[in-house]
């Protein structure tokens, strides 16, 4: 794929400890460019470097998070959208076994969870603690939101 950054995105990159020559490399956190603009809210970056289709969404940091915990992180529905779209692991589990739906019951990321939701998100798994996202669930709309869900019979 042939893929021309930007002169923002060049600027960025090197701002950052990232290069062009090297779409696989991490910081120190194990974060690869595209979780790291996602995670500093830089949209207009991590959507050039998500439609360059060079990086991997699907990269886990040394949490075992993903791309798409970041989108979740920032309250983005239009990138958790776009990542759903581009493949992102939807259901991955981190090091703690916490999905991105588990984090947004736990935040109380009403919109956020429903978000993944709509994508379906697989409200059933469990974390390492055997939590699932209802377990979590901080507020009342987010119990709302799940509860229903865990009484419909299961596939």
């Amino acid at each position: 794929m042939s893929y021309t950054p930007s002169s923002a995105v060049l600027t960025w990159l090197h701002s950052n400890g990232f290069t062009p020559d090297d779409w696989a490399k991490v910081d120190g956190y194990g974060n690869n460019a595209l979780a790291c603009a996602i995670m500093r809210n830089e949209v207009a970056i991590a959507e050039e470097l998500l439609a360059s289709g060079l990086i991997d969404i699907n990269q886990c940091n040394h949490d075992g998070n993903n791309s798409l915990w970041f989108a979740c992180f920032r309250d983005n529905i239009t990138f958790i959208d776009r990542l759903v779209a581009a493949g992102v692991e939807i259901d991955h589990q981190n090091a703690a076994g916490a999905t991105c739906l588990m984090y947004a019951a736990s935040a109380g990321k009403i919109e956020v969870a429903k978000a993944l939701l709509k994508h379906g998100a697989d409200h059933r798994l469990k974390s390492q603690d055997d939590f699932t996202a209802l377990d979590l669930a901080s507020n009342r709309e987010i119990l709302k939101l799940l509860k229903p869900l865990y009484l419909e019979k299961s596939p």
